[in-house]
């Protein structure tokens, strides 16, 4: 006899009911499955984010701060200017969640940076080291959970980034004009912050010597346009002897040389190639050379006045940051060329006397910002510049003065993380 399925008093079947019960359980229980793993795609999502950002952060500011301690030779700014980069990355739109990053942080320096071991705080880094290698850490920083908290769990990122000087390479930027041992009482024969005649018509080298130097046998007026522009492409080291080359070129001369302000004459050079600085504002009050041809004359009613390459370096810094003053407005350009304005200059020796083409030796290499655009006045040529005591190039490295190498400051692998 068929059994007959039991029916409620409303006439349904309860096995049909109890398959309708189940059914709503699974998908309920699939929705949640599915739910949890969607939040748990967007809590890995933002967590991936915050870590690129982090590790953007932690590797802006060891560049920033590795090339500041190597051009000071010191780490006595390293933590500082980390702390200034930092607060840039959480000023900056859309970092808001990273407000407090600096308390997570850690700054440590190295003579060595393949030695995890060797890296310390400032206070305790002594080295006489040519080069300073700095570590830059954020440990265990909490970032932003949407949903894994509901089941009581925490993310936290951490990142590191080790920076400093690559190896020496030999200086192809050099500019051919040669500069005399100066007399002052420092191992360049120079003083930090003060305007010198880089090149003028009267030198130790005799005055129908114009300083210029013969690179690699290239003569002739336009290829050392070329040079004085940035265009040289050879190598220079201290002990090499360099031909000197006699006579004026001086509106070549000039242009080439001016290309790095946009004052030369229009057609004279390639702009794309041989592009101006940045920021091409020059002094108020411009140097000259007093009545005896070698004295350089230099807001001498009002010294204190008187624009450096410090206050180069403010303004430039203030006009790439955003400001729209009118300084900015009329010299300043995103799209110009990075350290144009900064002249490595080897150092000869002139102790032979006045002569026109002849051979000298290079004894150092020196640092001059160009002050002001070449002219010439009269029977009058010279190039002005500040002397700086080390050499930025735009890779971000410098220049060693002793030898003339030159460094880029690079990112390395860092030897306490299993990131790089």
């Amino acid at each position: 006899m068929k059994k007959q399925s039991r029916l409620n008093k409303n006439g349904s079947s309860m096995a049909g009911r109890k398959e309708k019960g189940l059914v709503a359980v699974f998908v309920t229980f699939t929705f949640l499955f599915l739910a949890g793993i969607a939040a748990l795609a967007i809590d890995i999502n933002y967590a991936y984010m915050d870590k690129s950002k982090l590790q953007n952060a932690v590797d802006s500011a060891a560049l920033a701060a590795a090339a500041v301690i190597n051009g000071d030779n010191s780490v006595d700014n390293g933590d500082a200017t980390v702390d200034s980069t930092l607060d840039s990355v959480i000023a900056f739109t859309g970092n808001t969640e990273f407000s407090d990053i600096k308390s997570h942080l850690s700054v440590t320096y190295s003579d060595d940076p393949t030695d995890g071991a060797s890296f310390v705080s400032a206070g305790s880094y002594s080295s006489t080291s040519e080069y300073i290698y700095i570590r830059v850490a954020i440990t265990g920083y909490p970032i932003r959970n949407f949903f894994v908290s509901v089941f009581g769990l925490d993310k936290y990122v951490s990142a590191s980034a080790v920076s400093g000087p690559s190896a020496p390479t030999t200086p192809n930027t050099v500019v051919p004009v040669a500069i005399c041992e100066g007399d002052e009482s420092t191992p360049s024969g120079y003083i930090n912050g003060e305007i010198y005649a880089v090149k003028s018509n009267n030198s130790a080298l005799g005055n129908g010597n114009f300083q210029y130097l013969v690179l690699e046998d290239a003569t002739g007026a336009d290829i050392l346009s070329e040079s004085l522009a940035g265009g040289y492409n050879g190598s220079l080291r201290v002990g090499d002897s360099i031909l000197t080359e006699p006579g004026g070129n001086t509106n070549k001369g000039i242009n080439g040389m001016n290309s790095r302000l946009g004052t030369q004459q229009q057609n004279s050079l390639d702009a794309t190639t041989f592009p101006p600085d940045k920021y091409v504002k020059e002094p108020a009050e411009l140097a000259e050379l007093d009545n005896d041809g070698t004295t350089v004359l230099y807001y001498e009613d009002d010294p204190g006045s008187a624009w450096h390459y410090s206050d180069y370096k403010d303004e430039l810094a203030q006009c790439a940051g955003g400001a729209t003053n009118d300084d900015c407005t009329d010299y300043y350009d995103a799209t110009g060329g990075n350290n144009r304005r900064t002249l490595v200059v080897p150092i000869v020796d002139c102790s032979t006397g006045p002569s026109g083409r002849t051979y000298v030796t290079i004894t150092s290499f020196a640092c001059f910002f160009l002050l002001q655009s070449m002219d010439k006045i009269g029977n009058e040529l010279a190039l002005f510049g500040e002397f700086i005591d080390s050499c930025p190039v735009s890779s971000g490295g410098g220049y060693d003065l002793d030898d003339g190498t030159q460094y880029r400051i690079v990112l390395f692998n860092d030897p306490l993380s299993e990131g790089s």
